[in-house]
């Protein structure tokens, strides 16, 4: 078993080279470590807890924040080749039908494609990054809310560096796929309004309701 982390990425590999991509690492370790570690150990009791769900007993989730890196999975004892490392029953992947948006508000996608005039080719992501963010702002009520509190705040991908950090890429065709203003241009203008305009849904009161920034934010927090 090999542990490989980096500044962007924690993946474990076994011997027959599966790789498990866990997180994006922050920038700066604004939680504290006790904070950090019940939300780890939260987690990953829930995930053990959804029938069919199987994690490794070697394998624990750690702190990496010391490396500059976030959450990551480490084997503490020896794992055989062809080991199951973990089963992720499908039950518990967030889609659109099985969400708590589409259970309570079952028209809602519909109308989100028509009324704010989603591409196709679009349509599918913005609509699940629609799902989590409800699942977000329903907090507790939320059955995935285990997973959601262990999401990175923070991102060292491309898509996150500044212009001048950019440009140390100078000609490099990479700078072309970055995508960050186009998301931003999504989230802006197809689904922020969309939110804005069903407070009621999507906000328990006036006073929740977070600004447009940070609703973009947030998007970005759960797209990735």
């Amino acid at each position: 078993m090999i542990l490989v982390h980096g500044p962007d990425t924690c993946a474990v590999l076994d011997q027959s080279a599966f790789t498990l991509v866990l997180k994006f690492s922050p920038r700066k370790a604004k939680m504290s470590d006790e904070d950090f570690q019940t939300k780890s150990e939260a987690f990953l009791a829930w995930f053990k807890a959804q029938p069919g769900a199987q994690f490794h007993p070697s394998l624990n989730i750690v702190d990496l924040r010391h490396g500059n890196a976030g959450r990551g999975i480490m084997a503490t004892s020896p794992i055989g080749p062809d080991a199951n490392l973990f089963t992720i029953p499908r039950d518990i992947v967030i889609t659109r039908e099985n969400s708590s948006l589409f259970k309570r508000h079952p028209t809602i996608f519909d109308r989100f494609h028509e009324v704010q005039g989603i591409e196709d080719e679009n349509f599918d992501w913005l609509a699940l990054v629609l799902t989590l963010m409800y699942e977000y702002f329903i907090d507790d009520a939320s059955p995935w809310k285990p997973y959601l509190d262990v999401l990175p705040n923070h991102f060292q991908t491309l898509m996150f560096w500044t212009d001048d950090e950019l440009e140390e890429l100078q000609a490099s065709a990479v700078r072309q796929k970055i995508g960050k203003v186009e998301a931003d241009l999504l989230f802006q203008s197809k689904l922020v309004p969309f939110l804005n305009q069903r407070r009621s849904i999507f906000f328990t009161d006036a006073h929740s309701k977070p600004r447009d920034e940070e609703l973009v934010a947030l998007a970005h927090r759960v797209s990735m």
